[in-house]
């Protein structure tokens, strides 16, 4: 029995004997570079499960098809070459996480990853260059996570691959996936990888972090691109300036409204926010339809603009904007409000009676109820809407008249605000005719108005 269990012994070391030399062999192939002959050997050794059941099978396949990836002969094969030898990479870090077999000084084995590394960027910059965008992100991606793994394992030289993560992300942007670009910028950005050509990288993760409201980020690469490109205007404004960039209205107003619960005295703060209202209440396109919430909006505004103005009470811009506002809001109810009396006239004239015999007055058409309500309720509008412009212009003026040394643009403020008083007091007197009181304080208003215009 005992001569039996030692004969089994001898065999099973013999066996691991012959399996180790095999390794030996194909591994002295790979220091010969005969990399045709390698993957020969370790076909035939591929079937035998106690060759594959040791991590030293996967390295060696690794690099004996890395290796054949570079022959010219194969160049038809060499993609699916060095996918086979990355798969195969993938299964020995699984069985060896540490890597011992290549991290061995002067190991053949770490020639390995350092092929296919090469074979997958020069892939990409084929693709790039023939705009094969998708391939080359793909190209660019592998041959980053490879670098990665050179860089861990300590296999090259690398402290980051600048070139591999740069494409990988530039591809990413050329097929517009910005979110897989950012992944990759982010590292270089971090890294403060500088150079007049990648300033792009500073102001591309400061706009992406801004959009998406990440105020944090879009500090940091602010204050990273400020500290790299110090000549550079794009760095030099402040955060403020990119929020009103922002062309989503809803994600703008939300950054703004947050900062401003952050500091609500910030006088260039509620001035921007009122200008921002203000422009969207007022769009030069007449066609734009006016928001659901614009009552909720003009609040907001008024409120902003008279918060500024307290900030900085020799300002008069707020009450200017506030008052074009509101003469700006009764124009447009004045054409609602022409156009209710027109149709009034016109159903009241086709409803009007055939001429009455001689002495009998016909009998008076009477508007309809539904018109009469329409067209007070838009009077109603109206006279609240001018009554404001009124109330806000007058406050704009009080401010421009003891302005000592006005600039252009509030002249032209003060003398704009002067003129609608005047026109907005001679529409007051001309429509309370029939109240002597109230015609006669109109009147003195006009000719207010008009003295301080004339003397300007």
């Amino acid at each position: 029995m005992k001569k039996i269990i030692l004969s089994l012994v001898a065999i099973s070391s013999f066996a691991s004997f012959a399996i180790g030399q095999n390794y030996d062999e194909i591994k002295n192939l790979l220091y010969l570079r005969s990399y045709k002959k390698a993957k020969e050997m370790l076909d035939k050794n591929w079937s035998n499960a106690k060759f594959v059941s040791k991590p030293e099978a996967y390295i060696l396949k690794a690099n004996v098809l890395a290796g054949l990836s570079t022959d010219s002969s194969m160049s038809g094969e060499s993609g699916s070459l060095r996918g086979q030898a990355l798969e195969a990479l993938n299964k020995y870090r699984e069985m060896d996480p540490k890597m011992t077999l290549a991290v061995e000084p002067g190991s053949v084995y770490a020639n390995g990853p350092i092929t296919m590394y090469g074979g997958y960027f020069n892939e990409g910059i084929s693709n790039y260059q023939k705009k094969n965008w998708p391939v080359a992100f793909e190209n660019f991606k592998t041959a980053v996570q490879i670098s990665d793994l050179l860089k861990e394992y300590k296999l090259a030289d690398i402290k980051l691959d600048t070139n591999g993560i740069l494409l990988a992300g530039a591809s990413a942007q050329s097929m517009k996936n910005d979110s897989e670009a950012e992944k990759y910028f982010v590292r270089l950005a971090d890294a403060k990888v500088g150079g007049a050509e990648n300033e792009f990288l500073y102001q591309f993760l400061a706009s992406k972090s801004l959009a998406r409201g990440d105020m944090q980020a879009f500090n940091k690469y602010l204050a990273l691109g400020k500290e790299l490109y110090p000549a550079s205007k794009y760095f030099q404004y402040d955060e403020l300036d990119y929020i009103l960039a922002i062309e989503d209205e809803a994600e703008k107003s939300r950054l703004i409204e947050q900062k401003l619960a952050q500091n609500p005295n910030d006088f260039k703060l509620q001035s921007a926010y009122g200008e921002m209202l203000f422009d969207r209440l007022n769009p030069k396109d007449t066609t734009v339809a006016m928001p659901a919430n614009y009552d909720e909006l003009e609040s907001k505004m008024v409120t902003a603009f008279t918060k500024a103005t307290e900030l900085k009470p020799e300002s008069g811009l707020g009450m200017s904007n506030v008052a074009n506002h509101y003469i700006n809001k009764s124009n447009k109810i004045a054409k609602r409000l022409d156009s209710v009396r027109t149709a009034i006239r016109t159903k009241n004239t086709a409803a009007k009676p055939a001429a009455a015999k001689p002495g009998v007055k016909p009998v008076p058409v009477k508007t309809d109820p539904q018109d009469a309500a329409l067209r007070d309720e838009q009077t109603k509008s109206y006279n609240d809407a001018s009554d404001k412009a009124i109330e806000y212009y007058s406050k704009a003026v009080d401010i421009y008249s003891k302005i000592p040394a006005p600039t252009s643009l509030e002249k032209q403020q003060y003398r704009n605000a002067v003129s609608y008083l005047i026109d907005l007091s001679a529409e007051k007197k001309n429509n309370s005719k029939g109240t002597p009181a109230l015609y006669d304080k109109w009147e003195k208003e006009e000719k207010k108005w008009s003295d301080i215009y004339h003397k300007m």
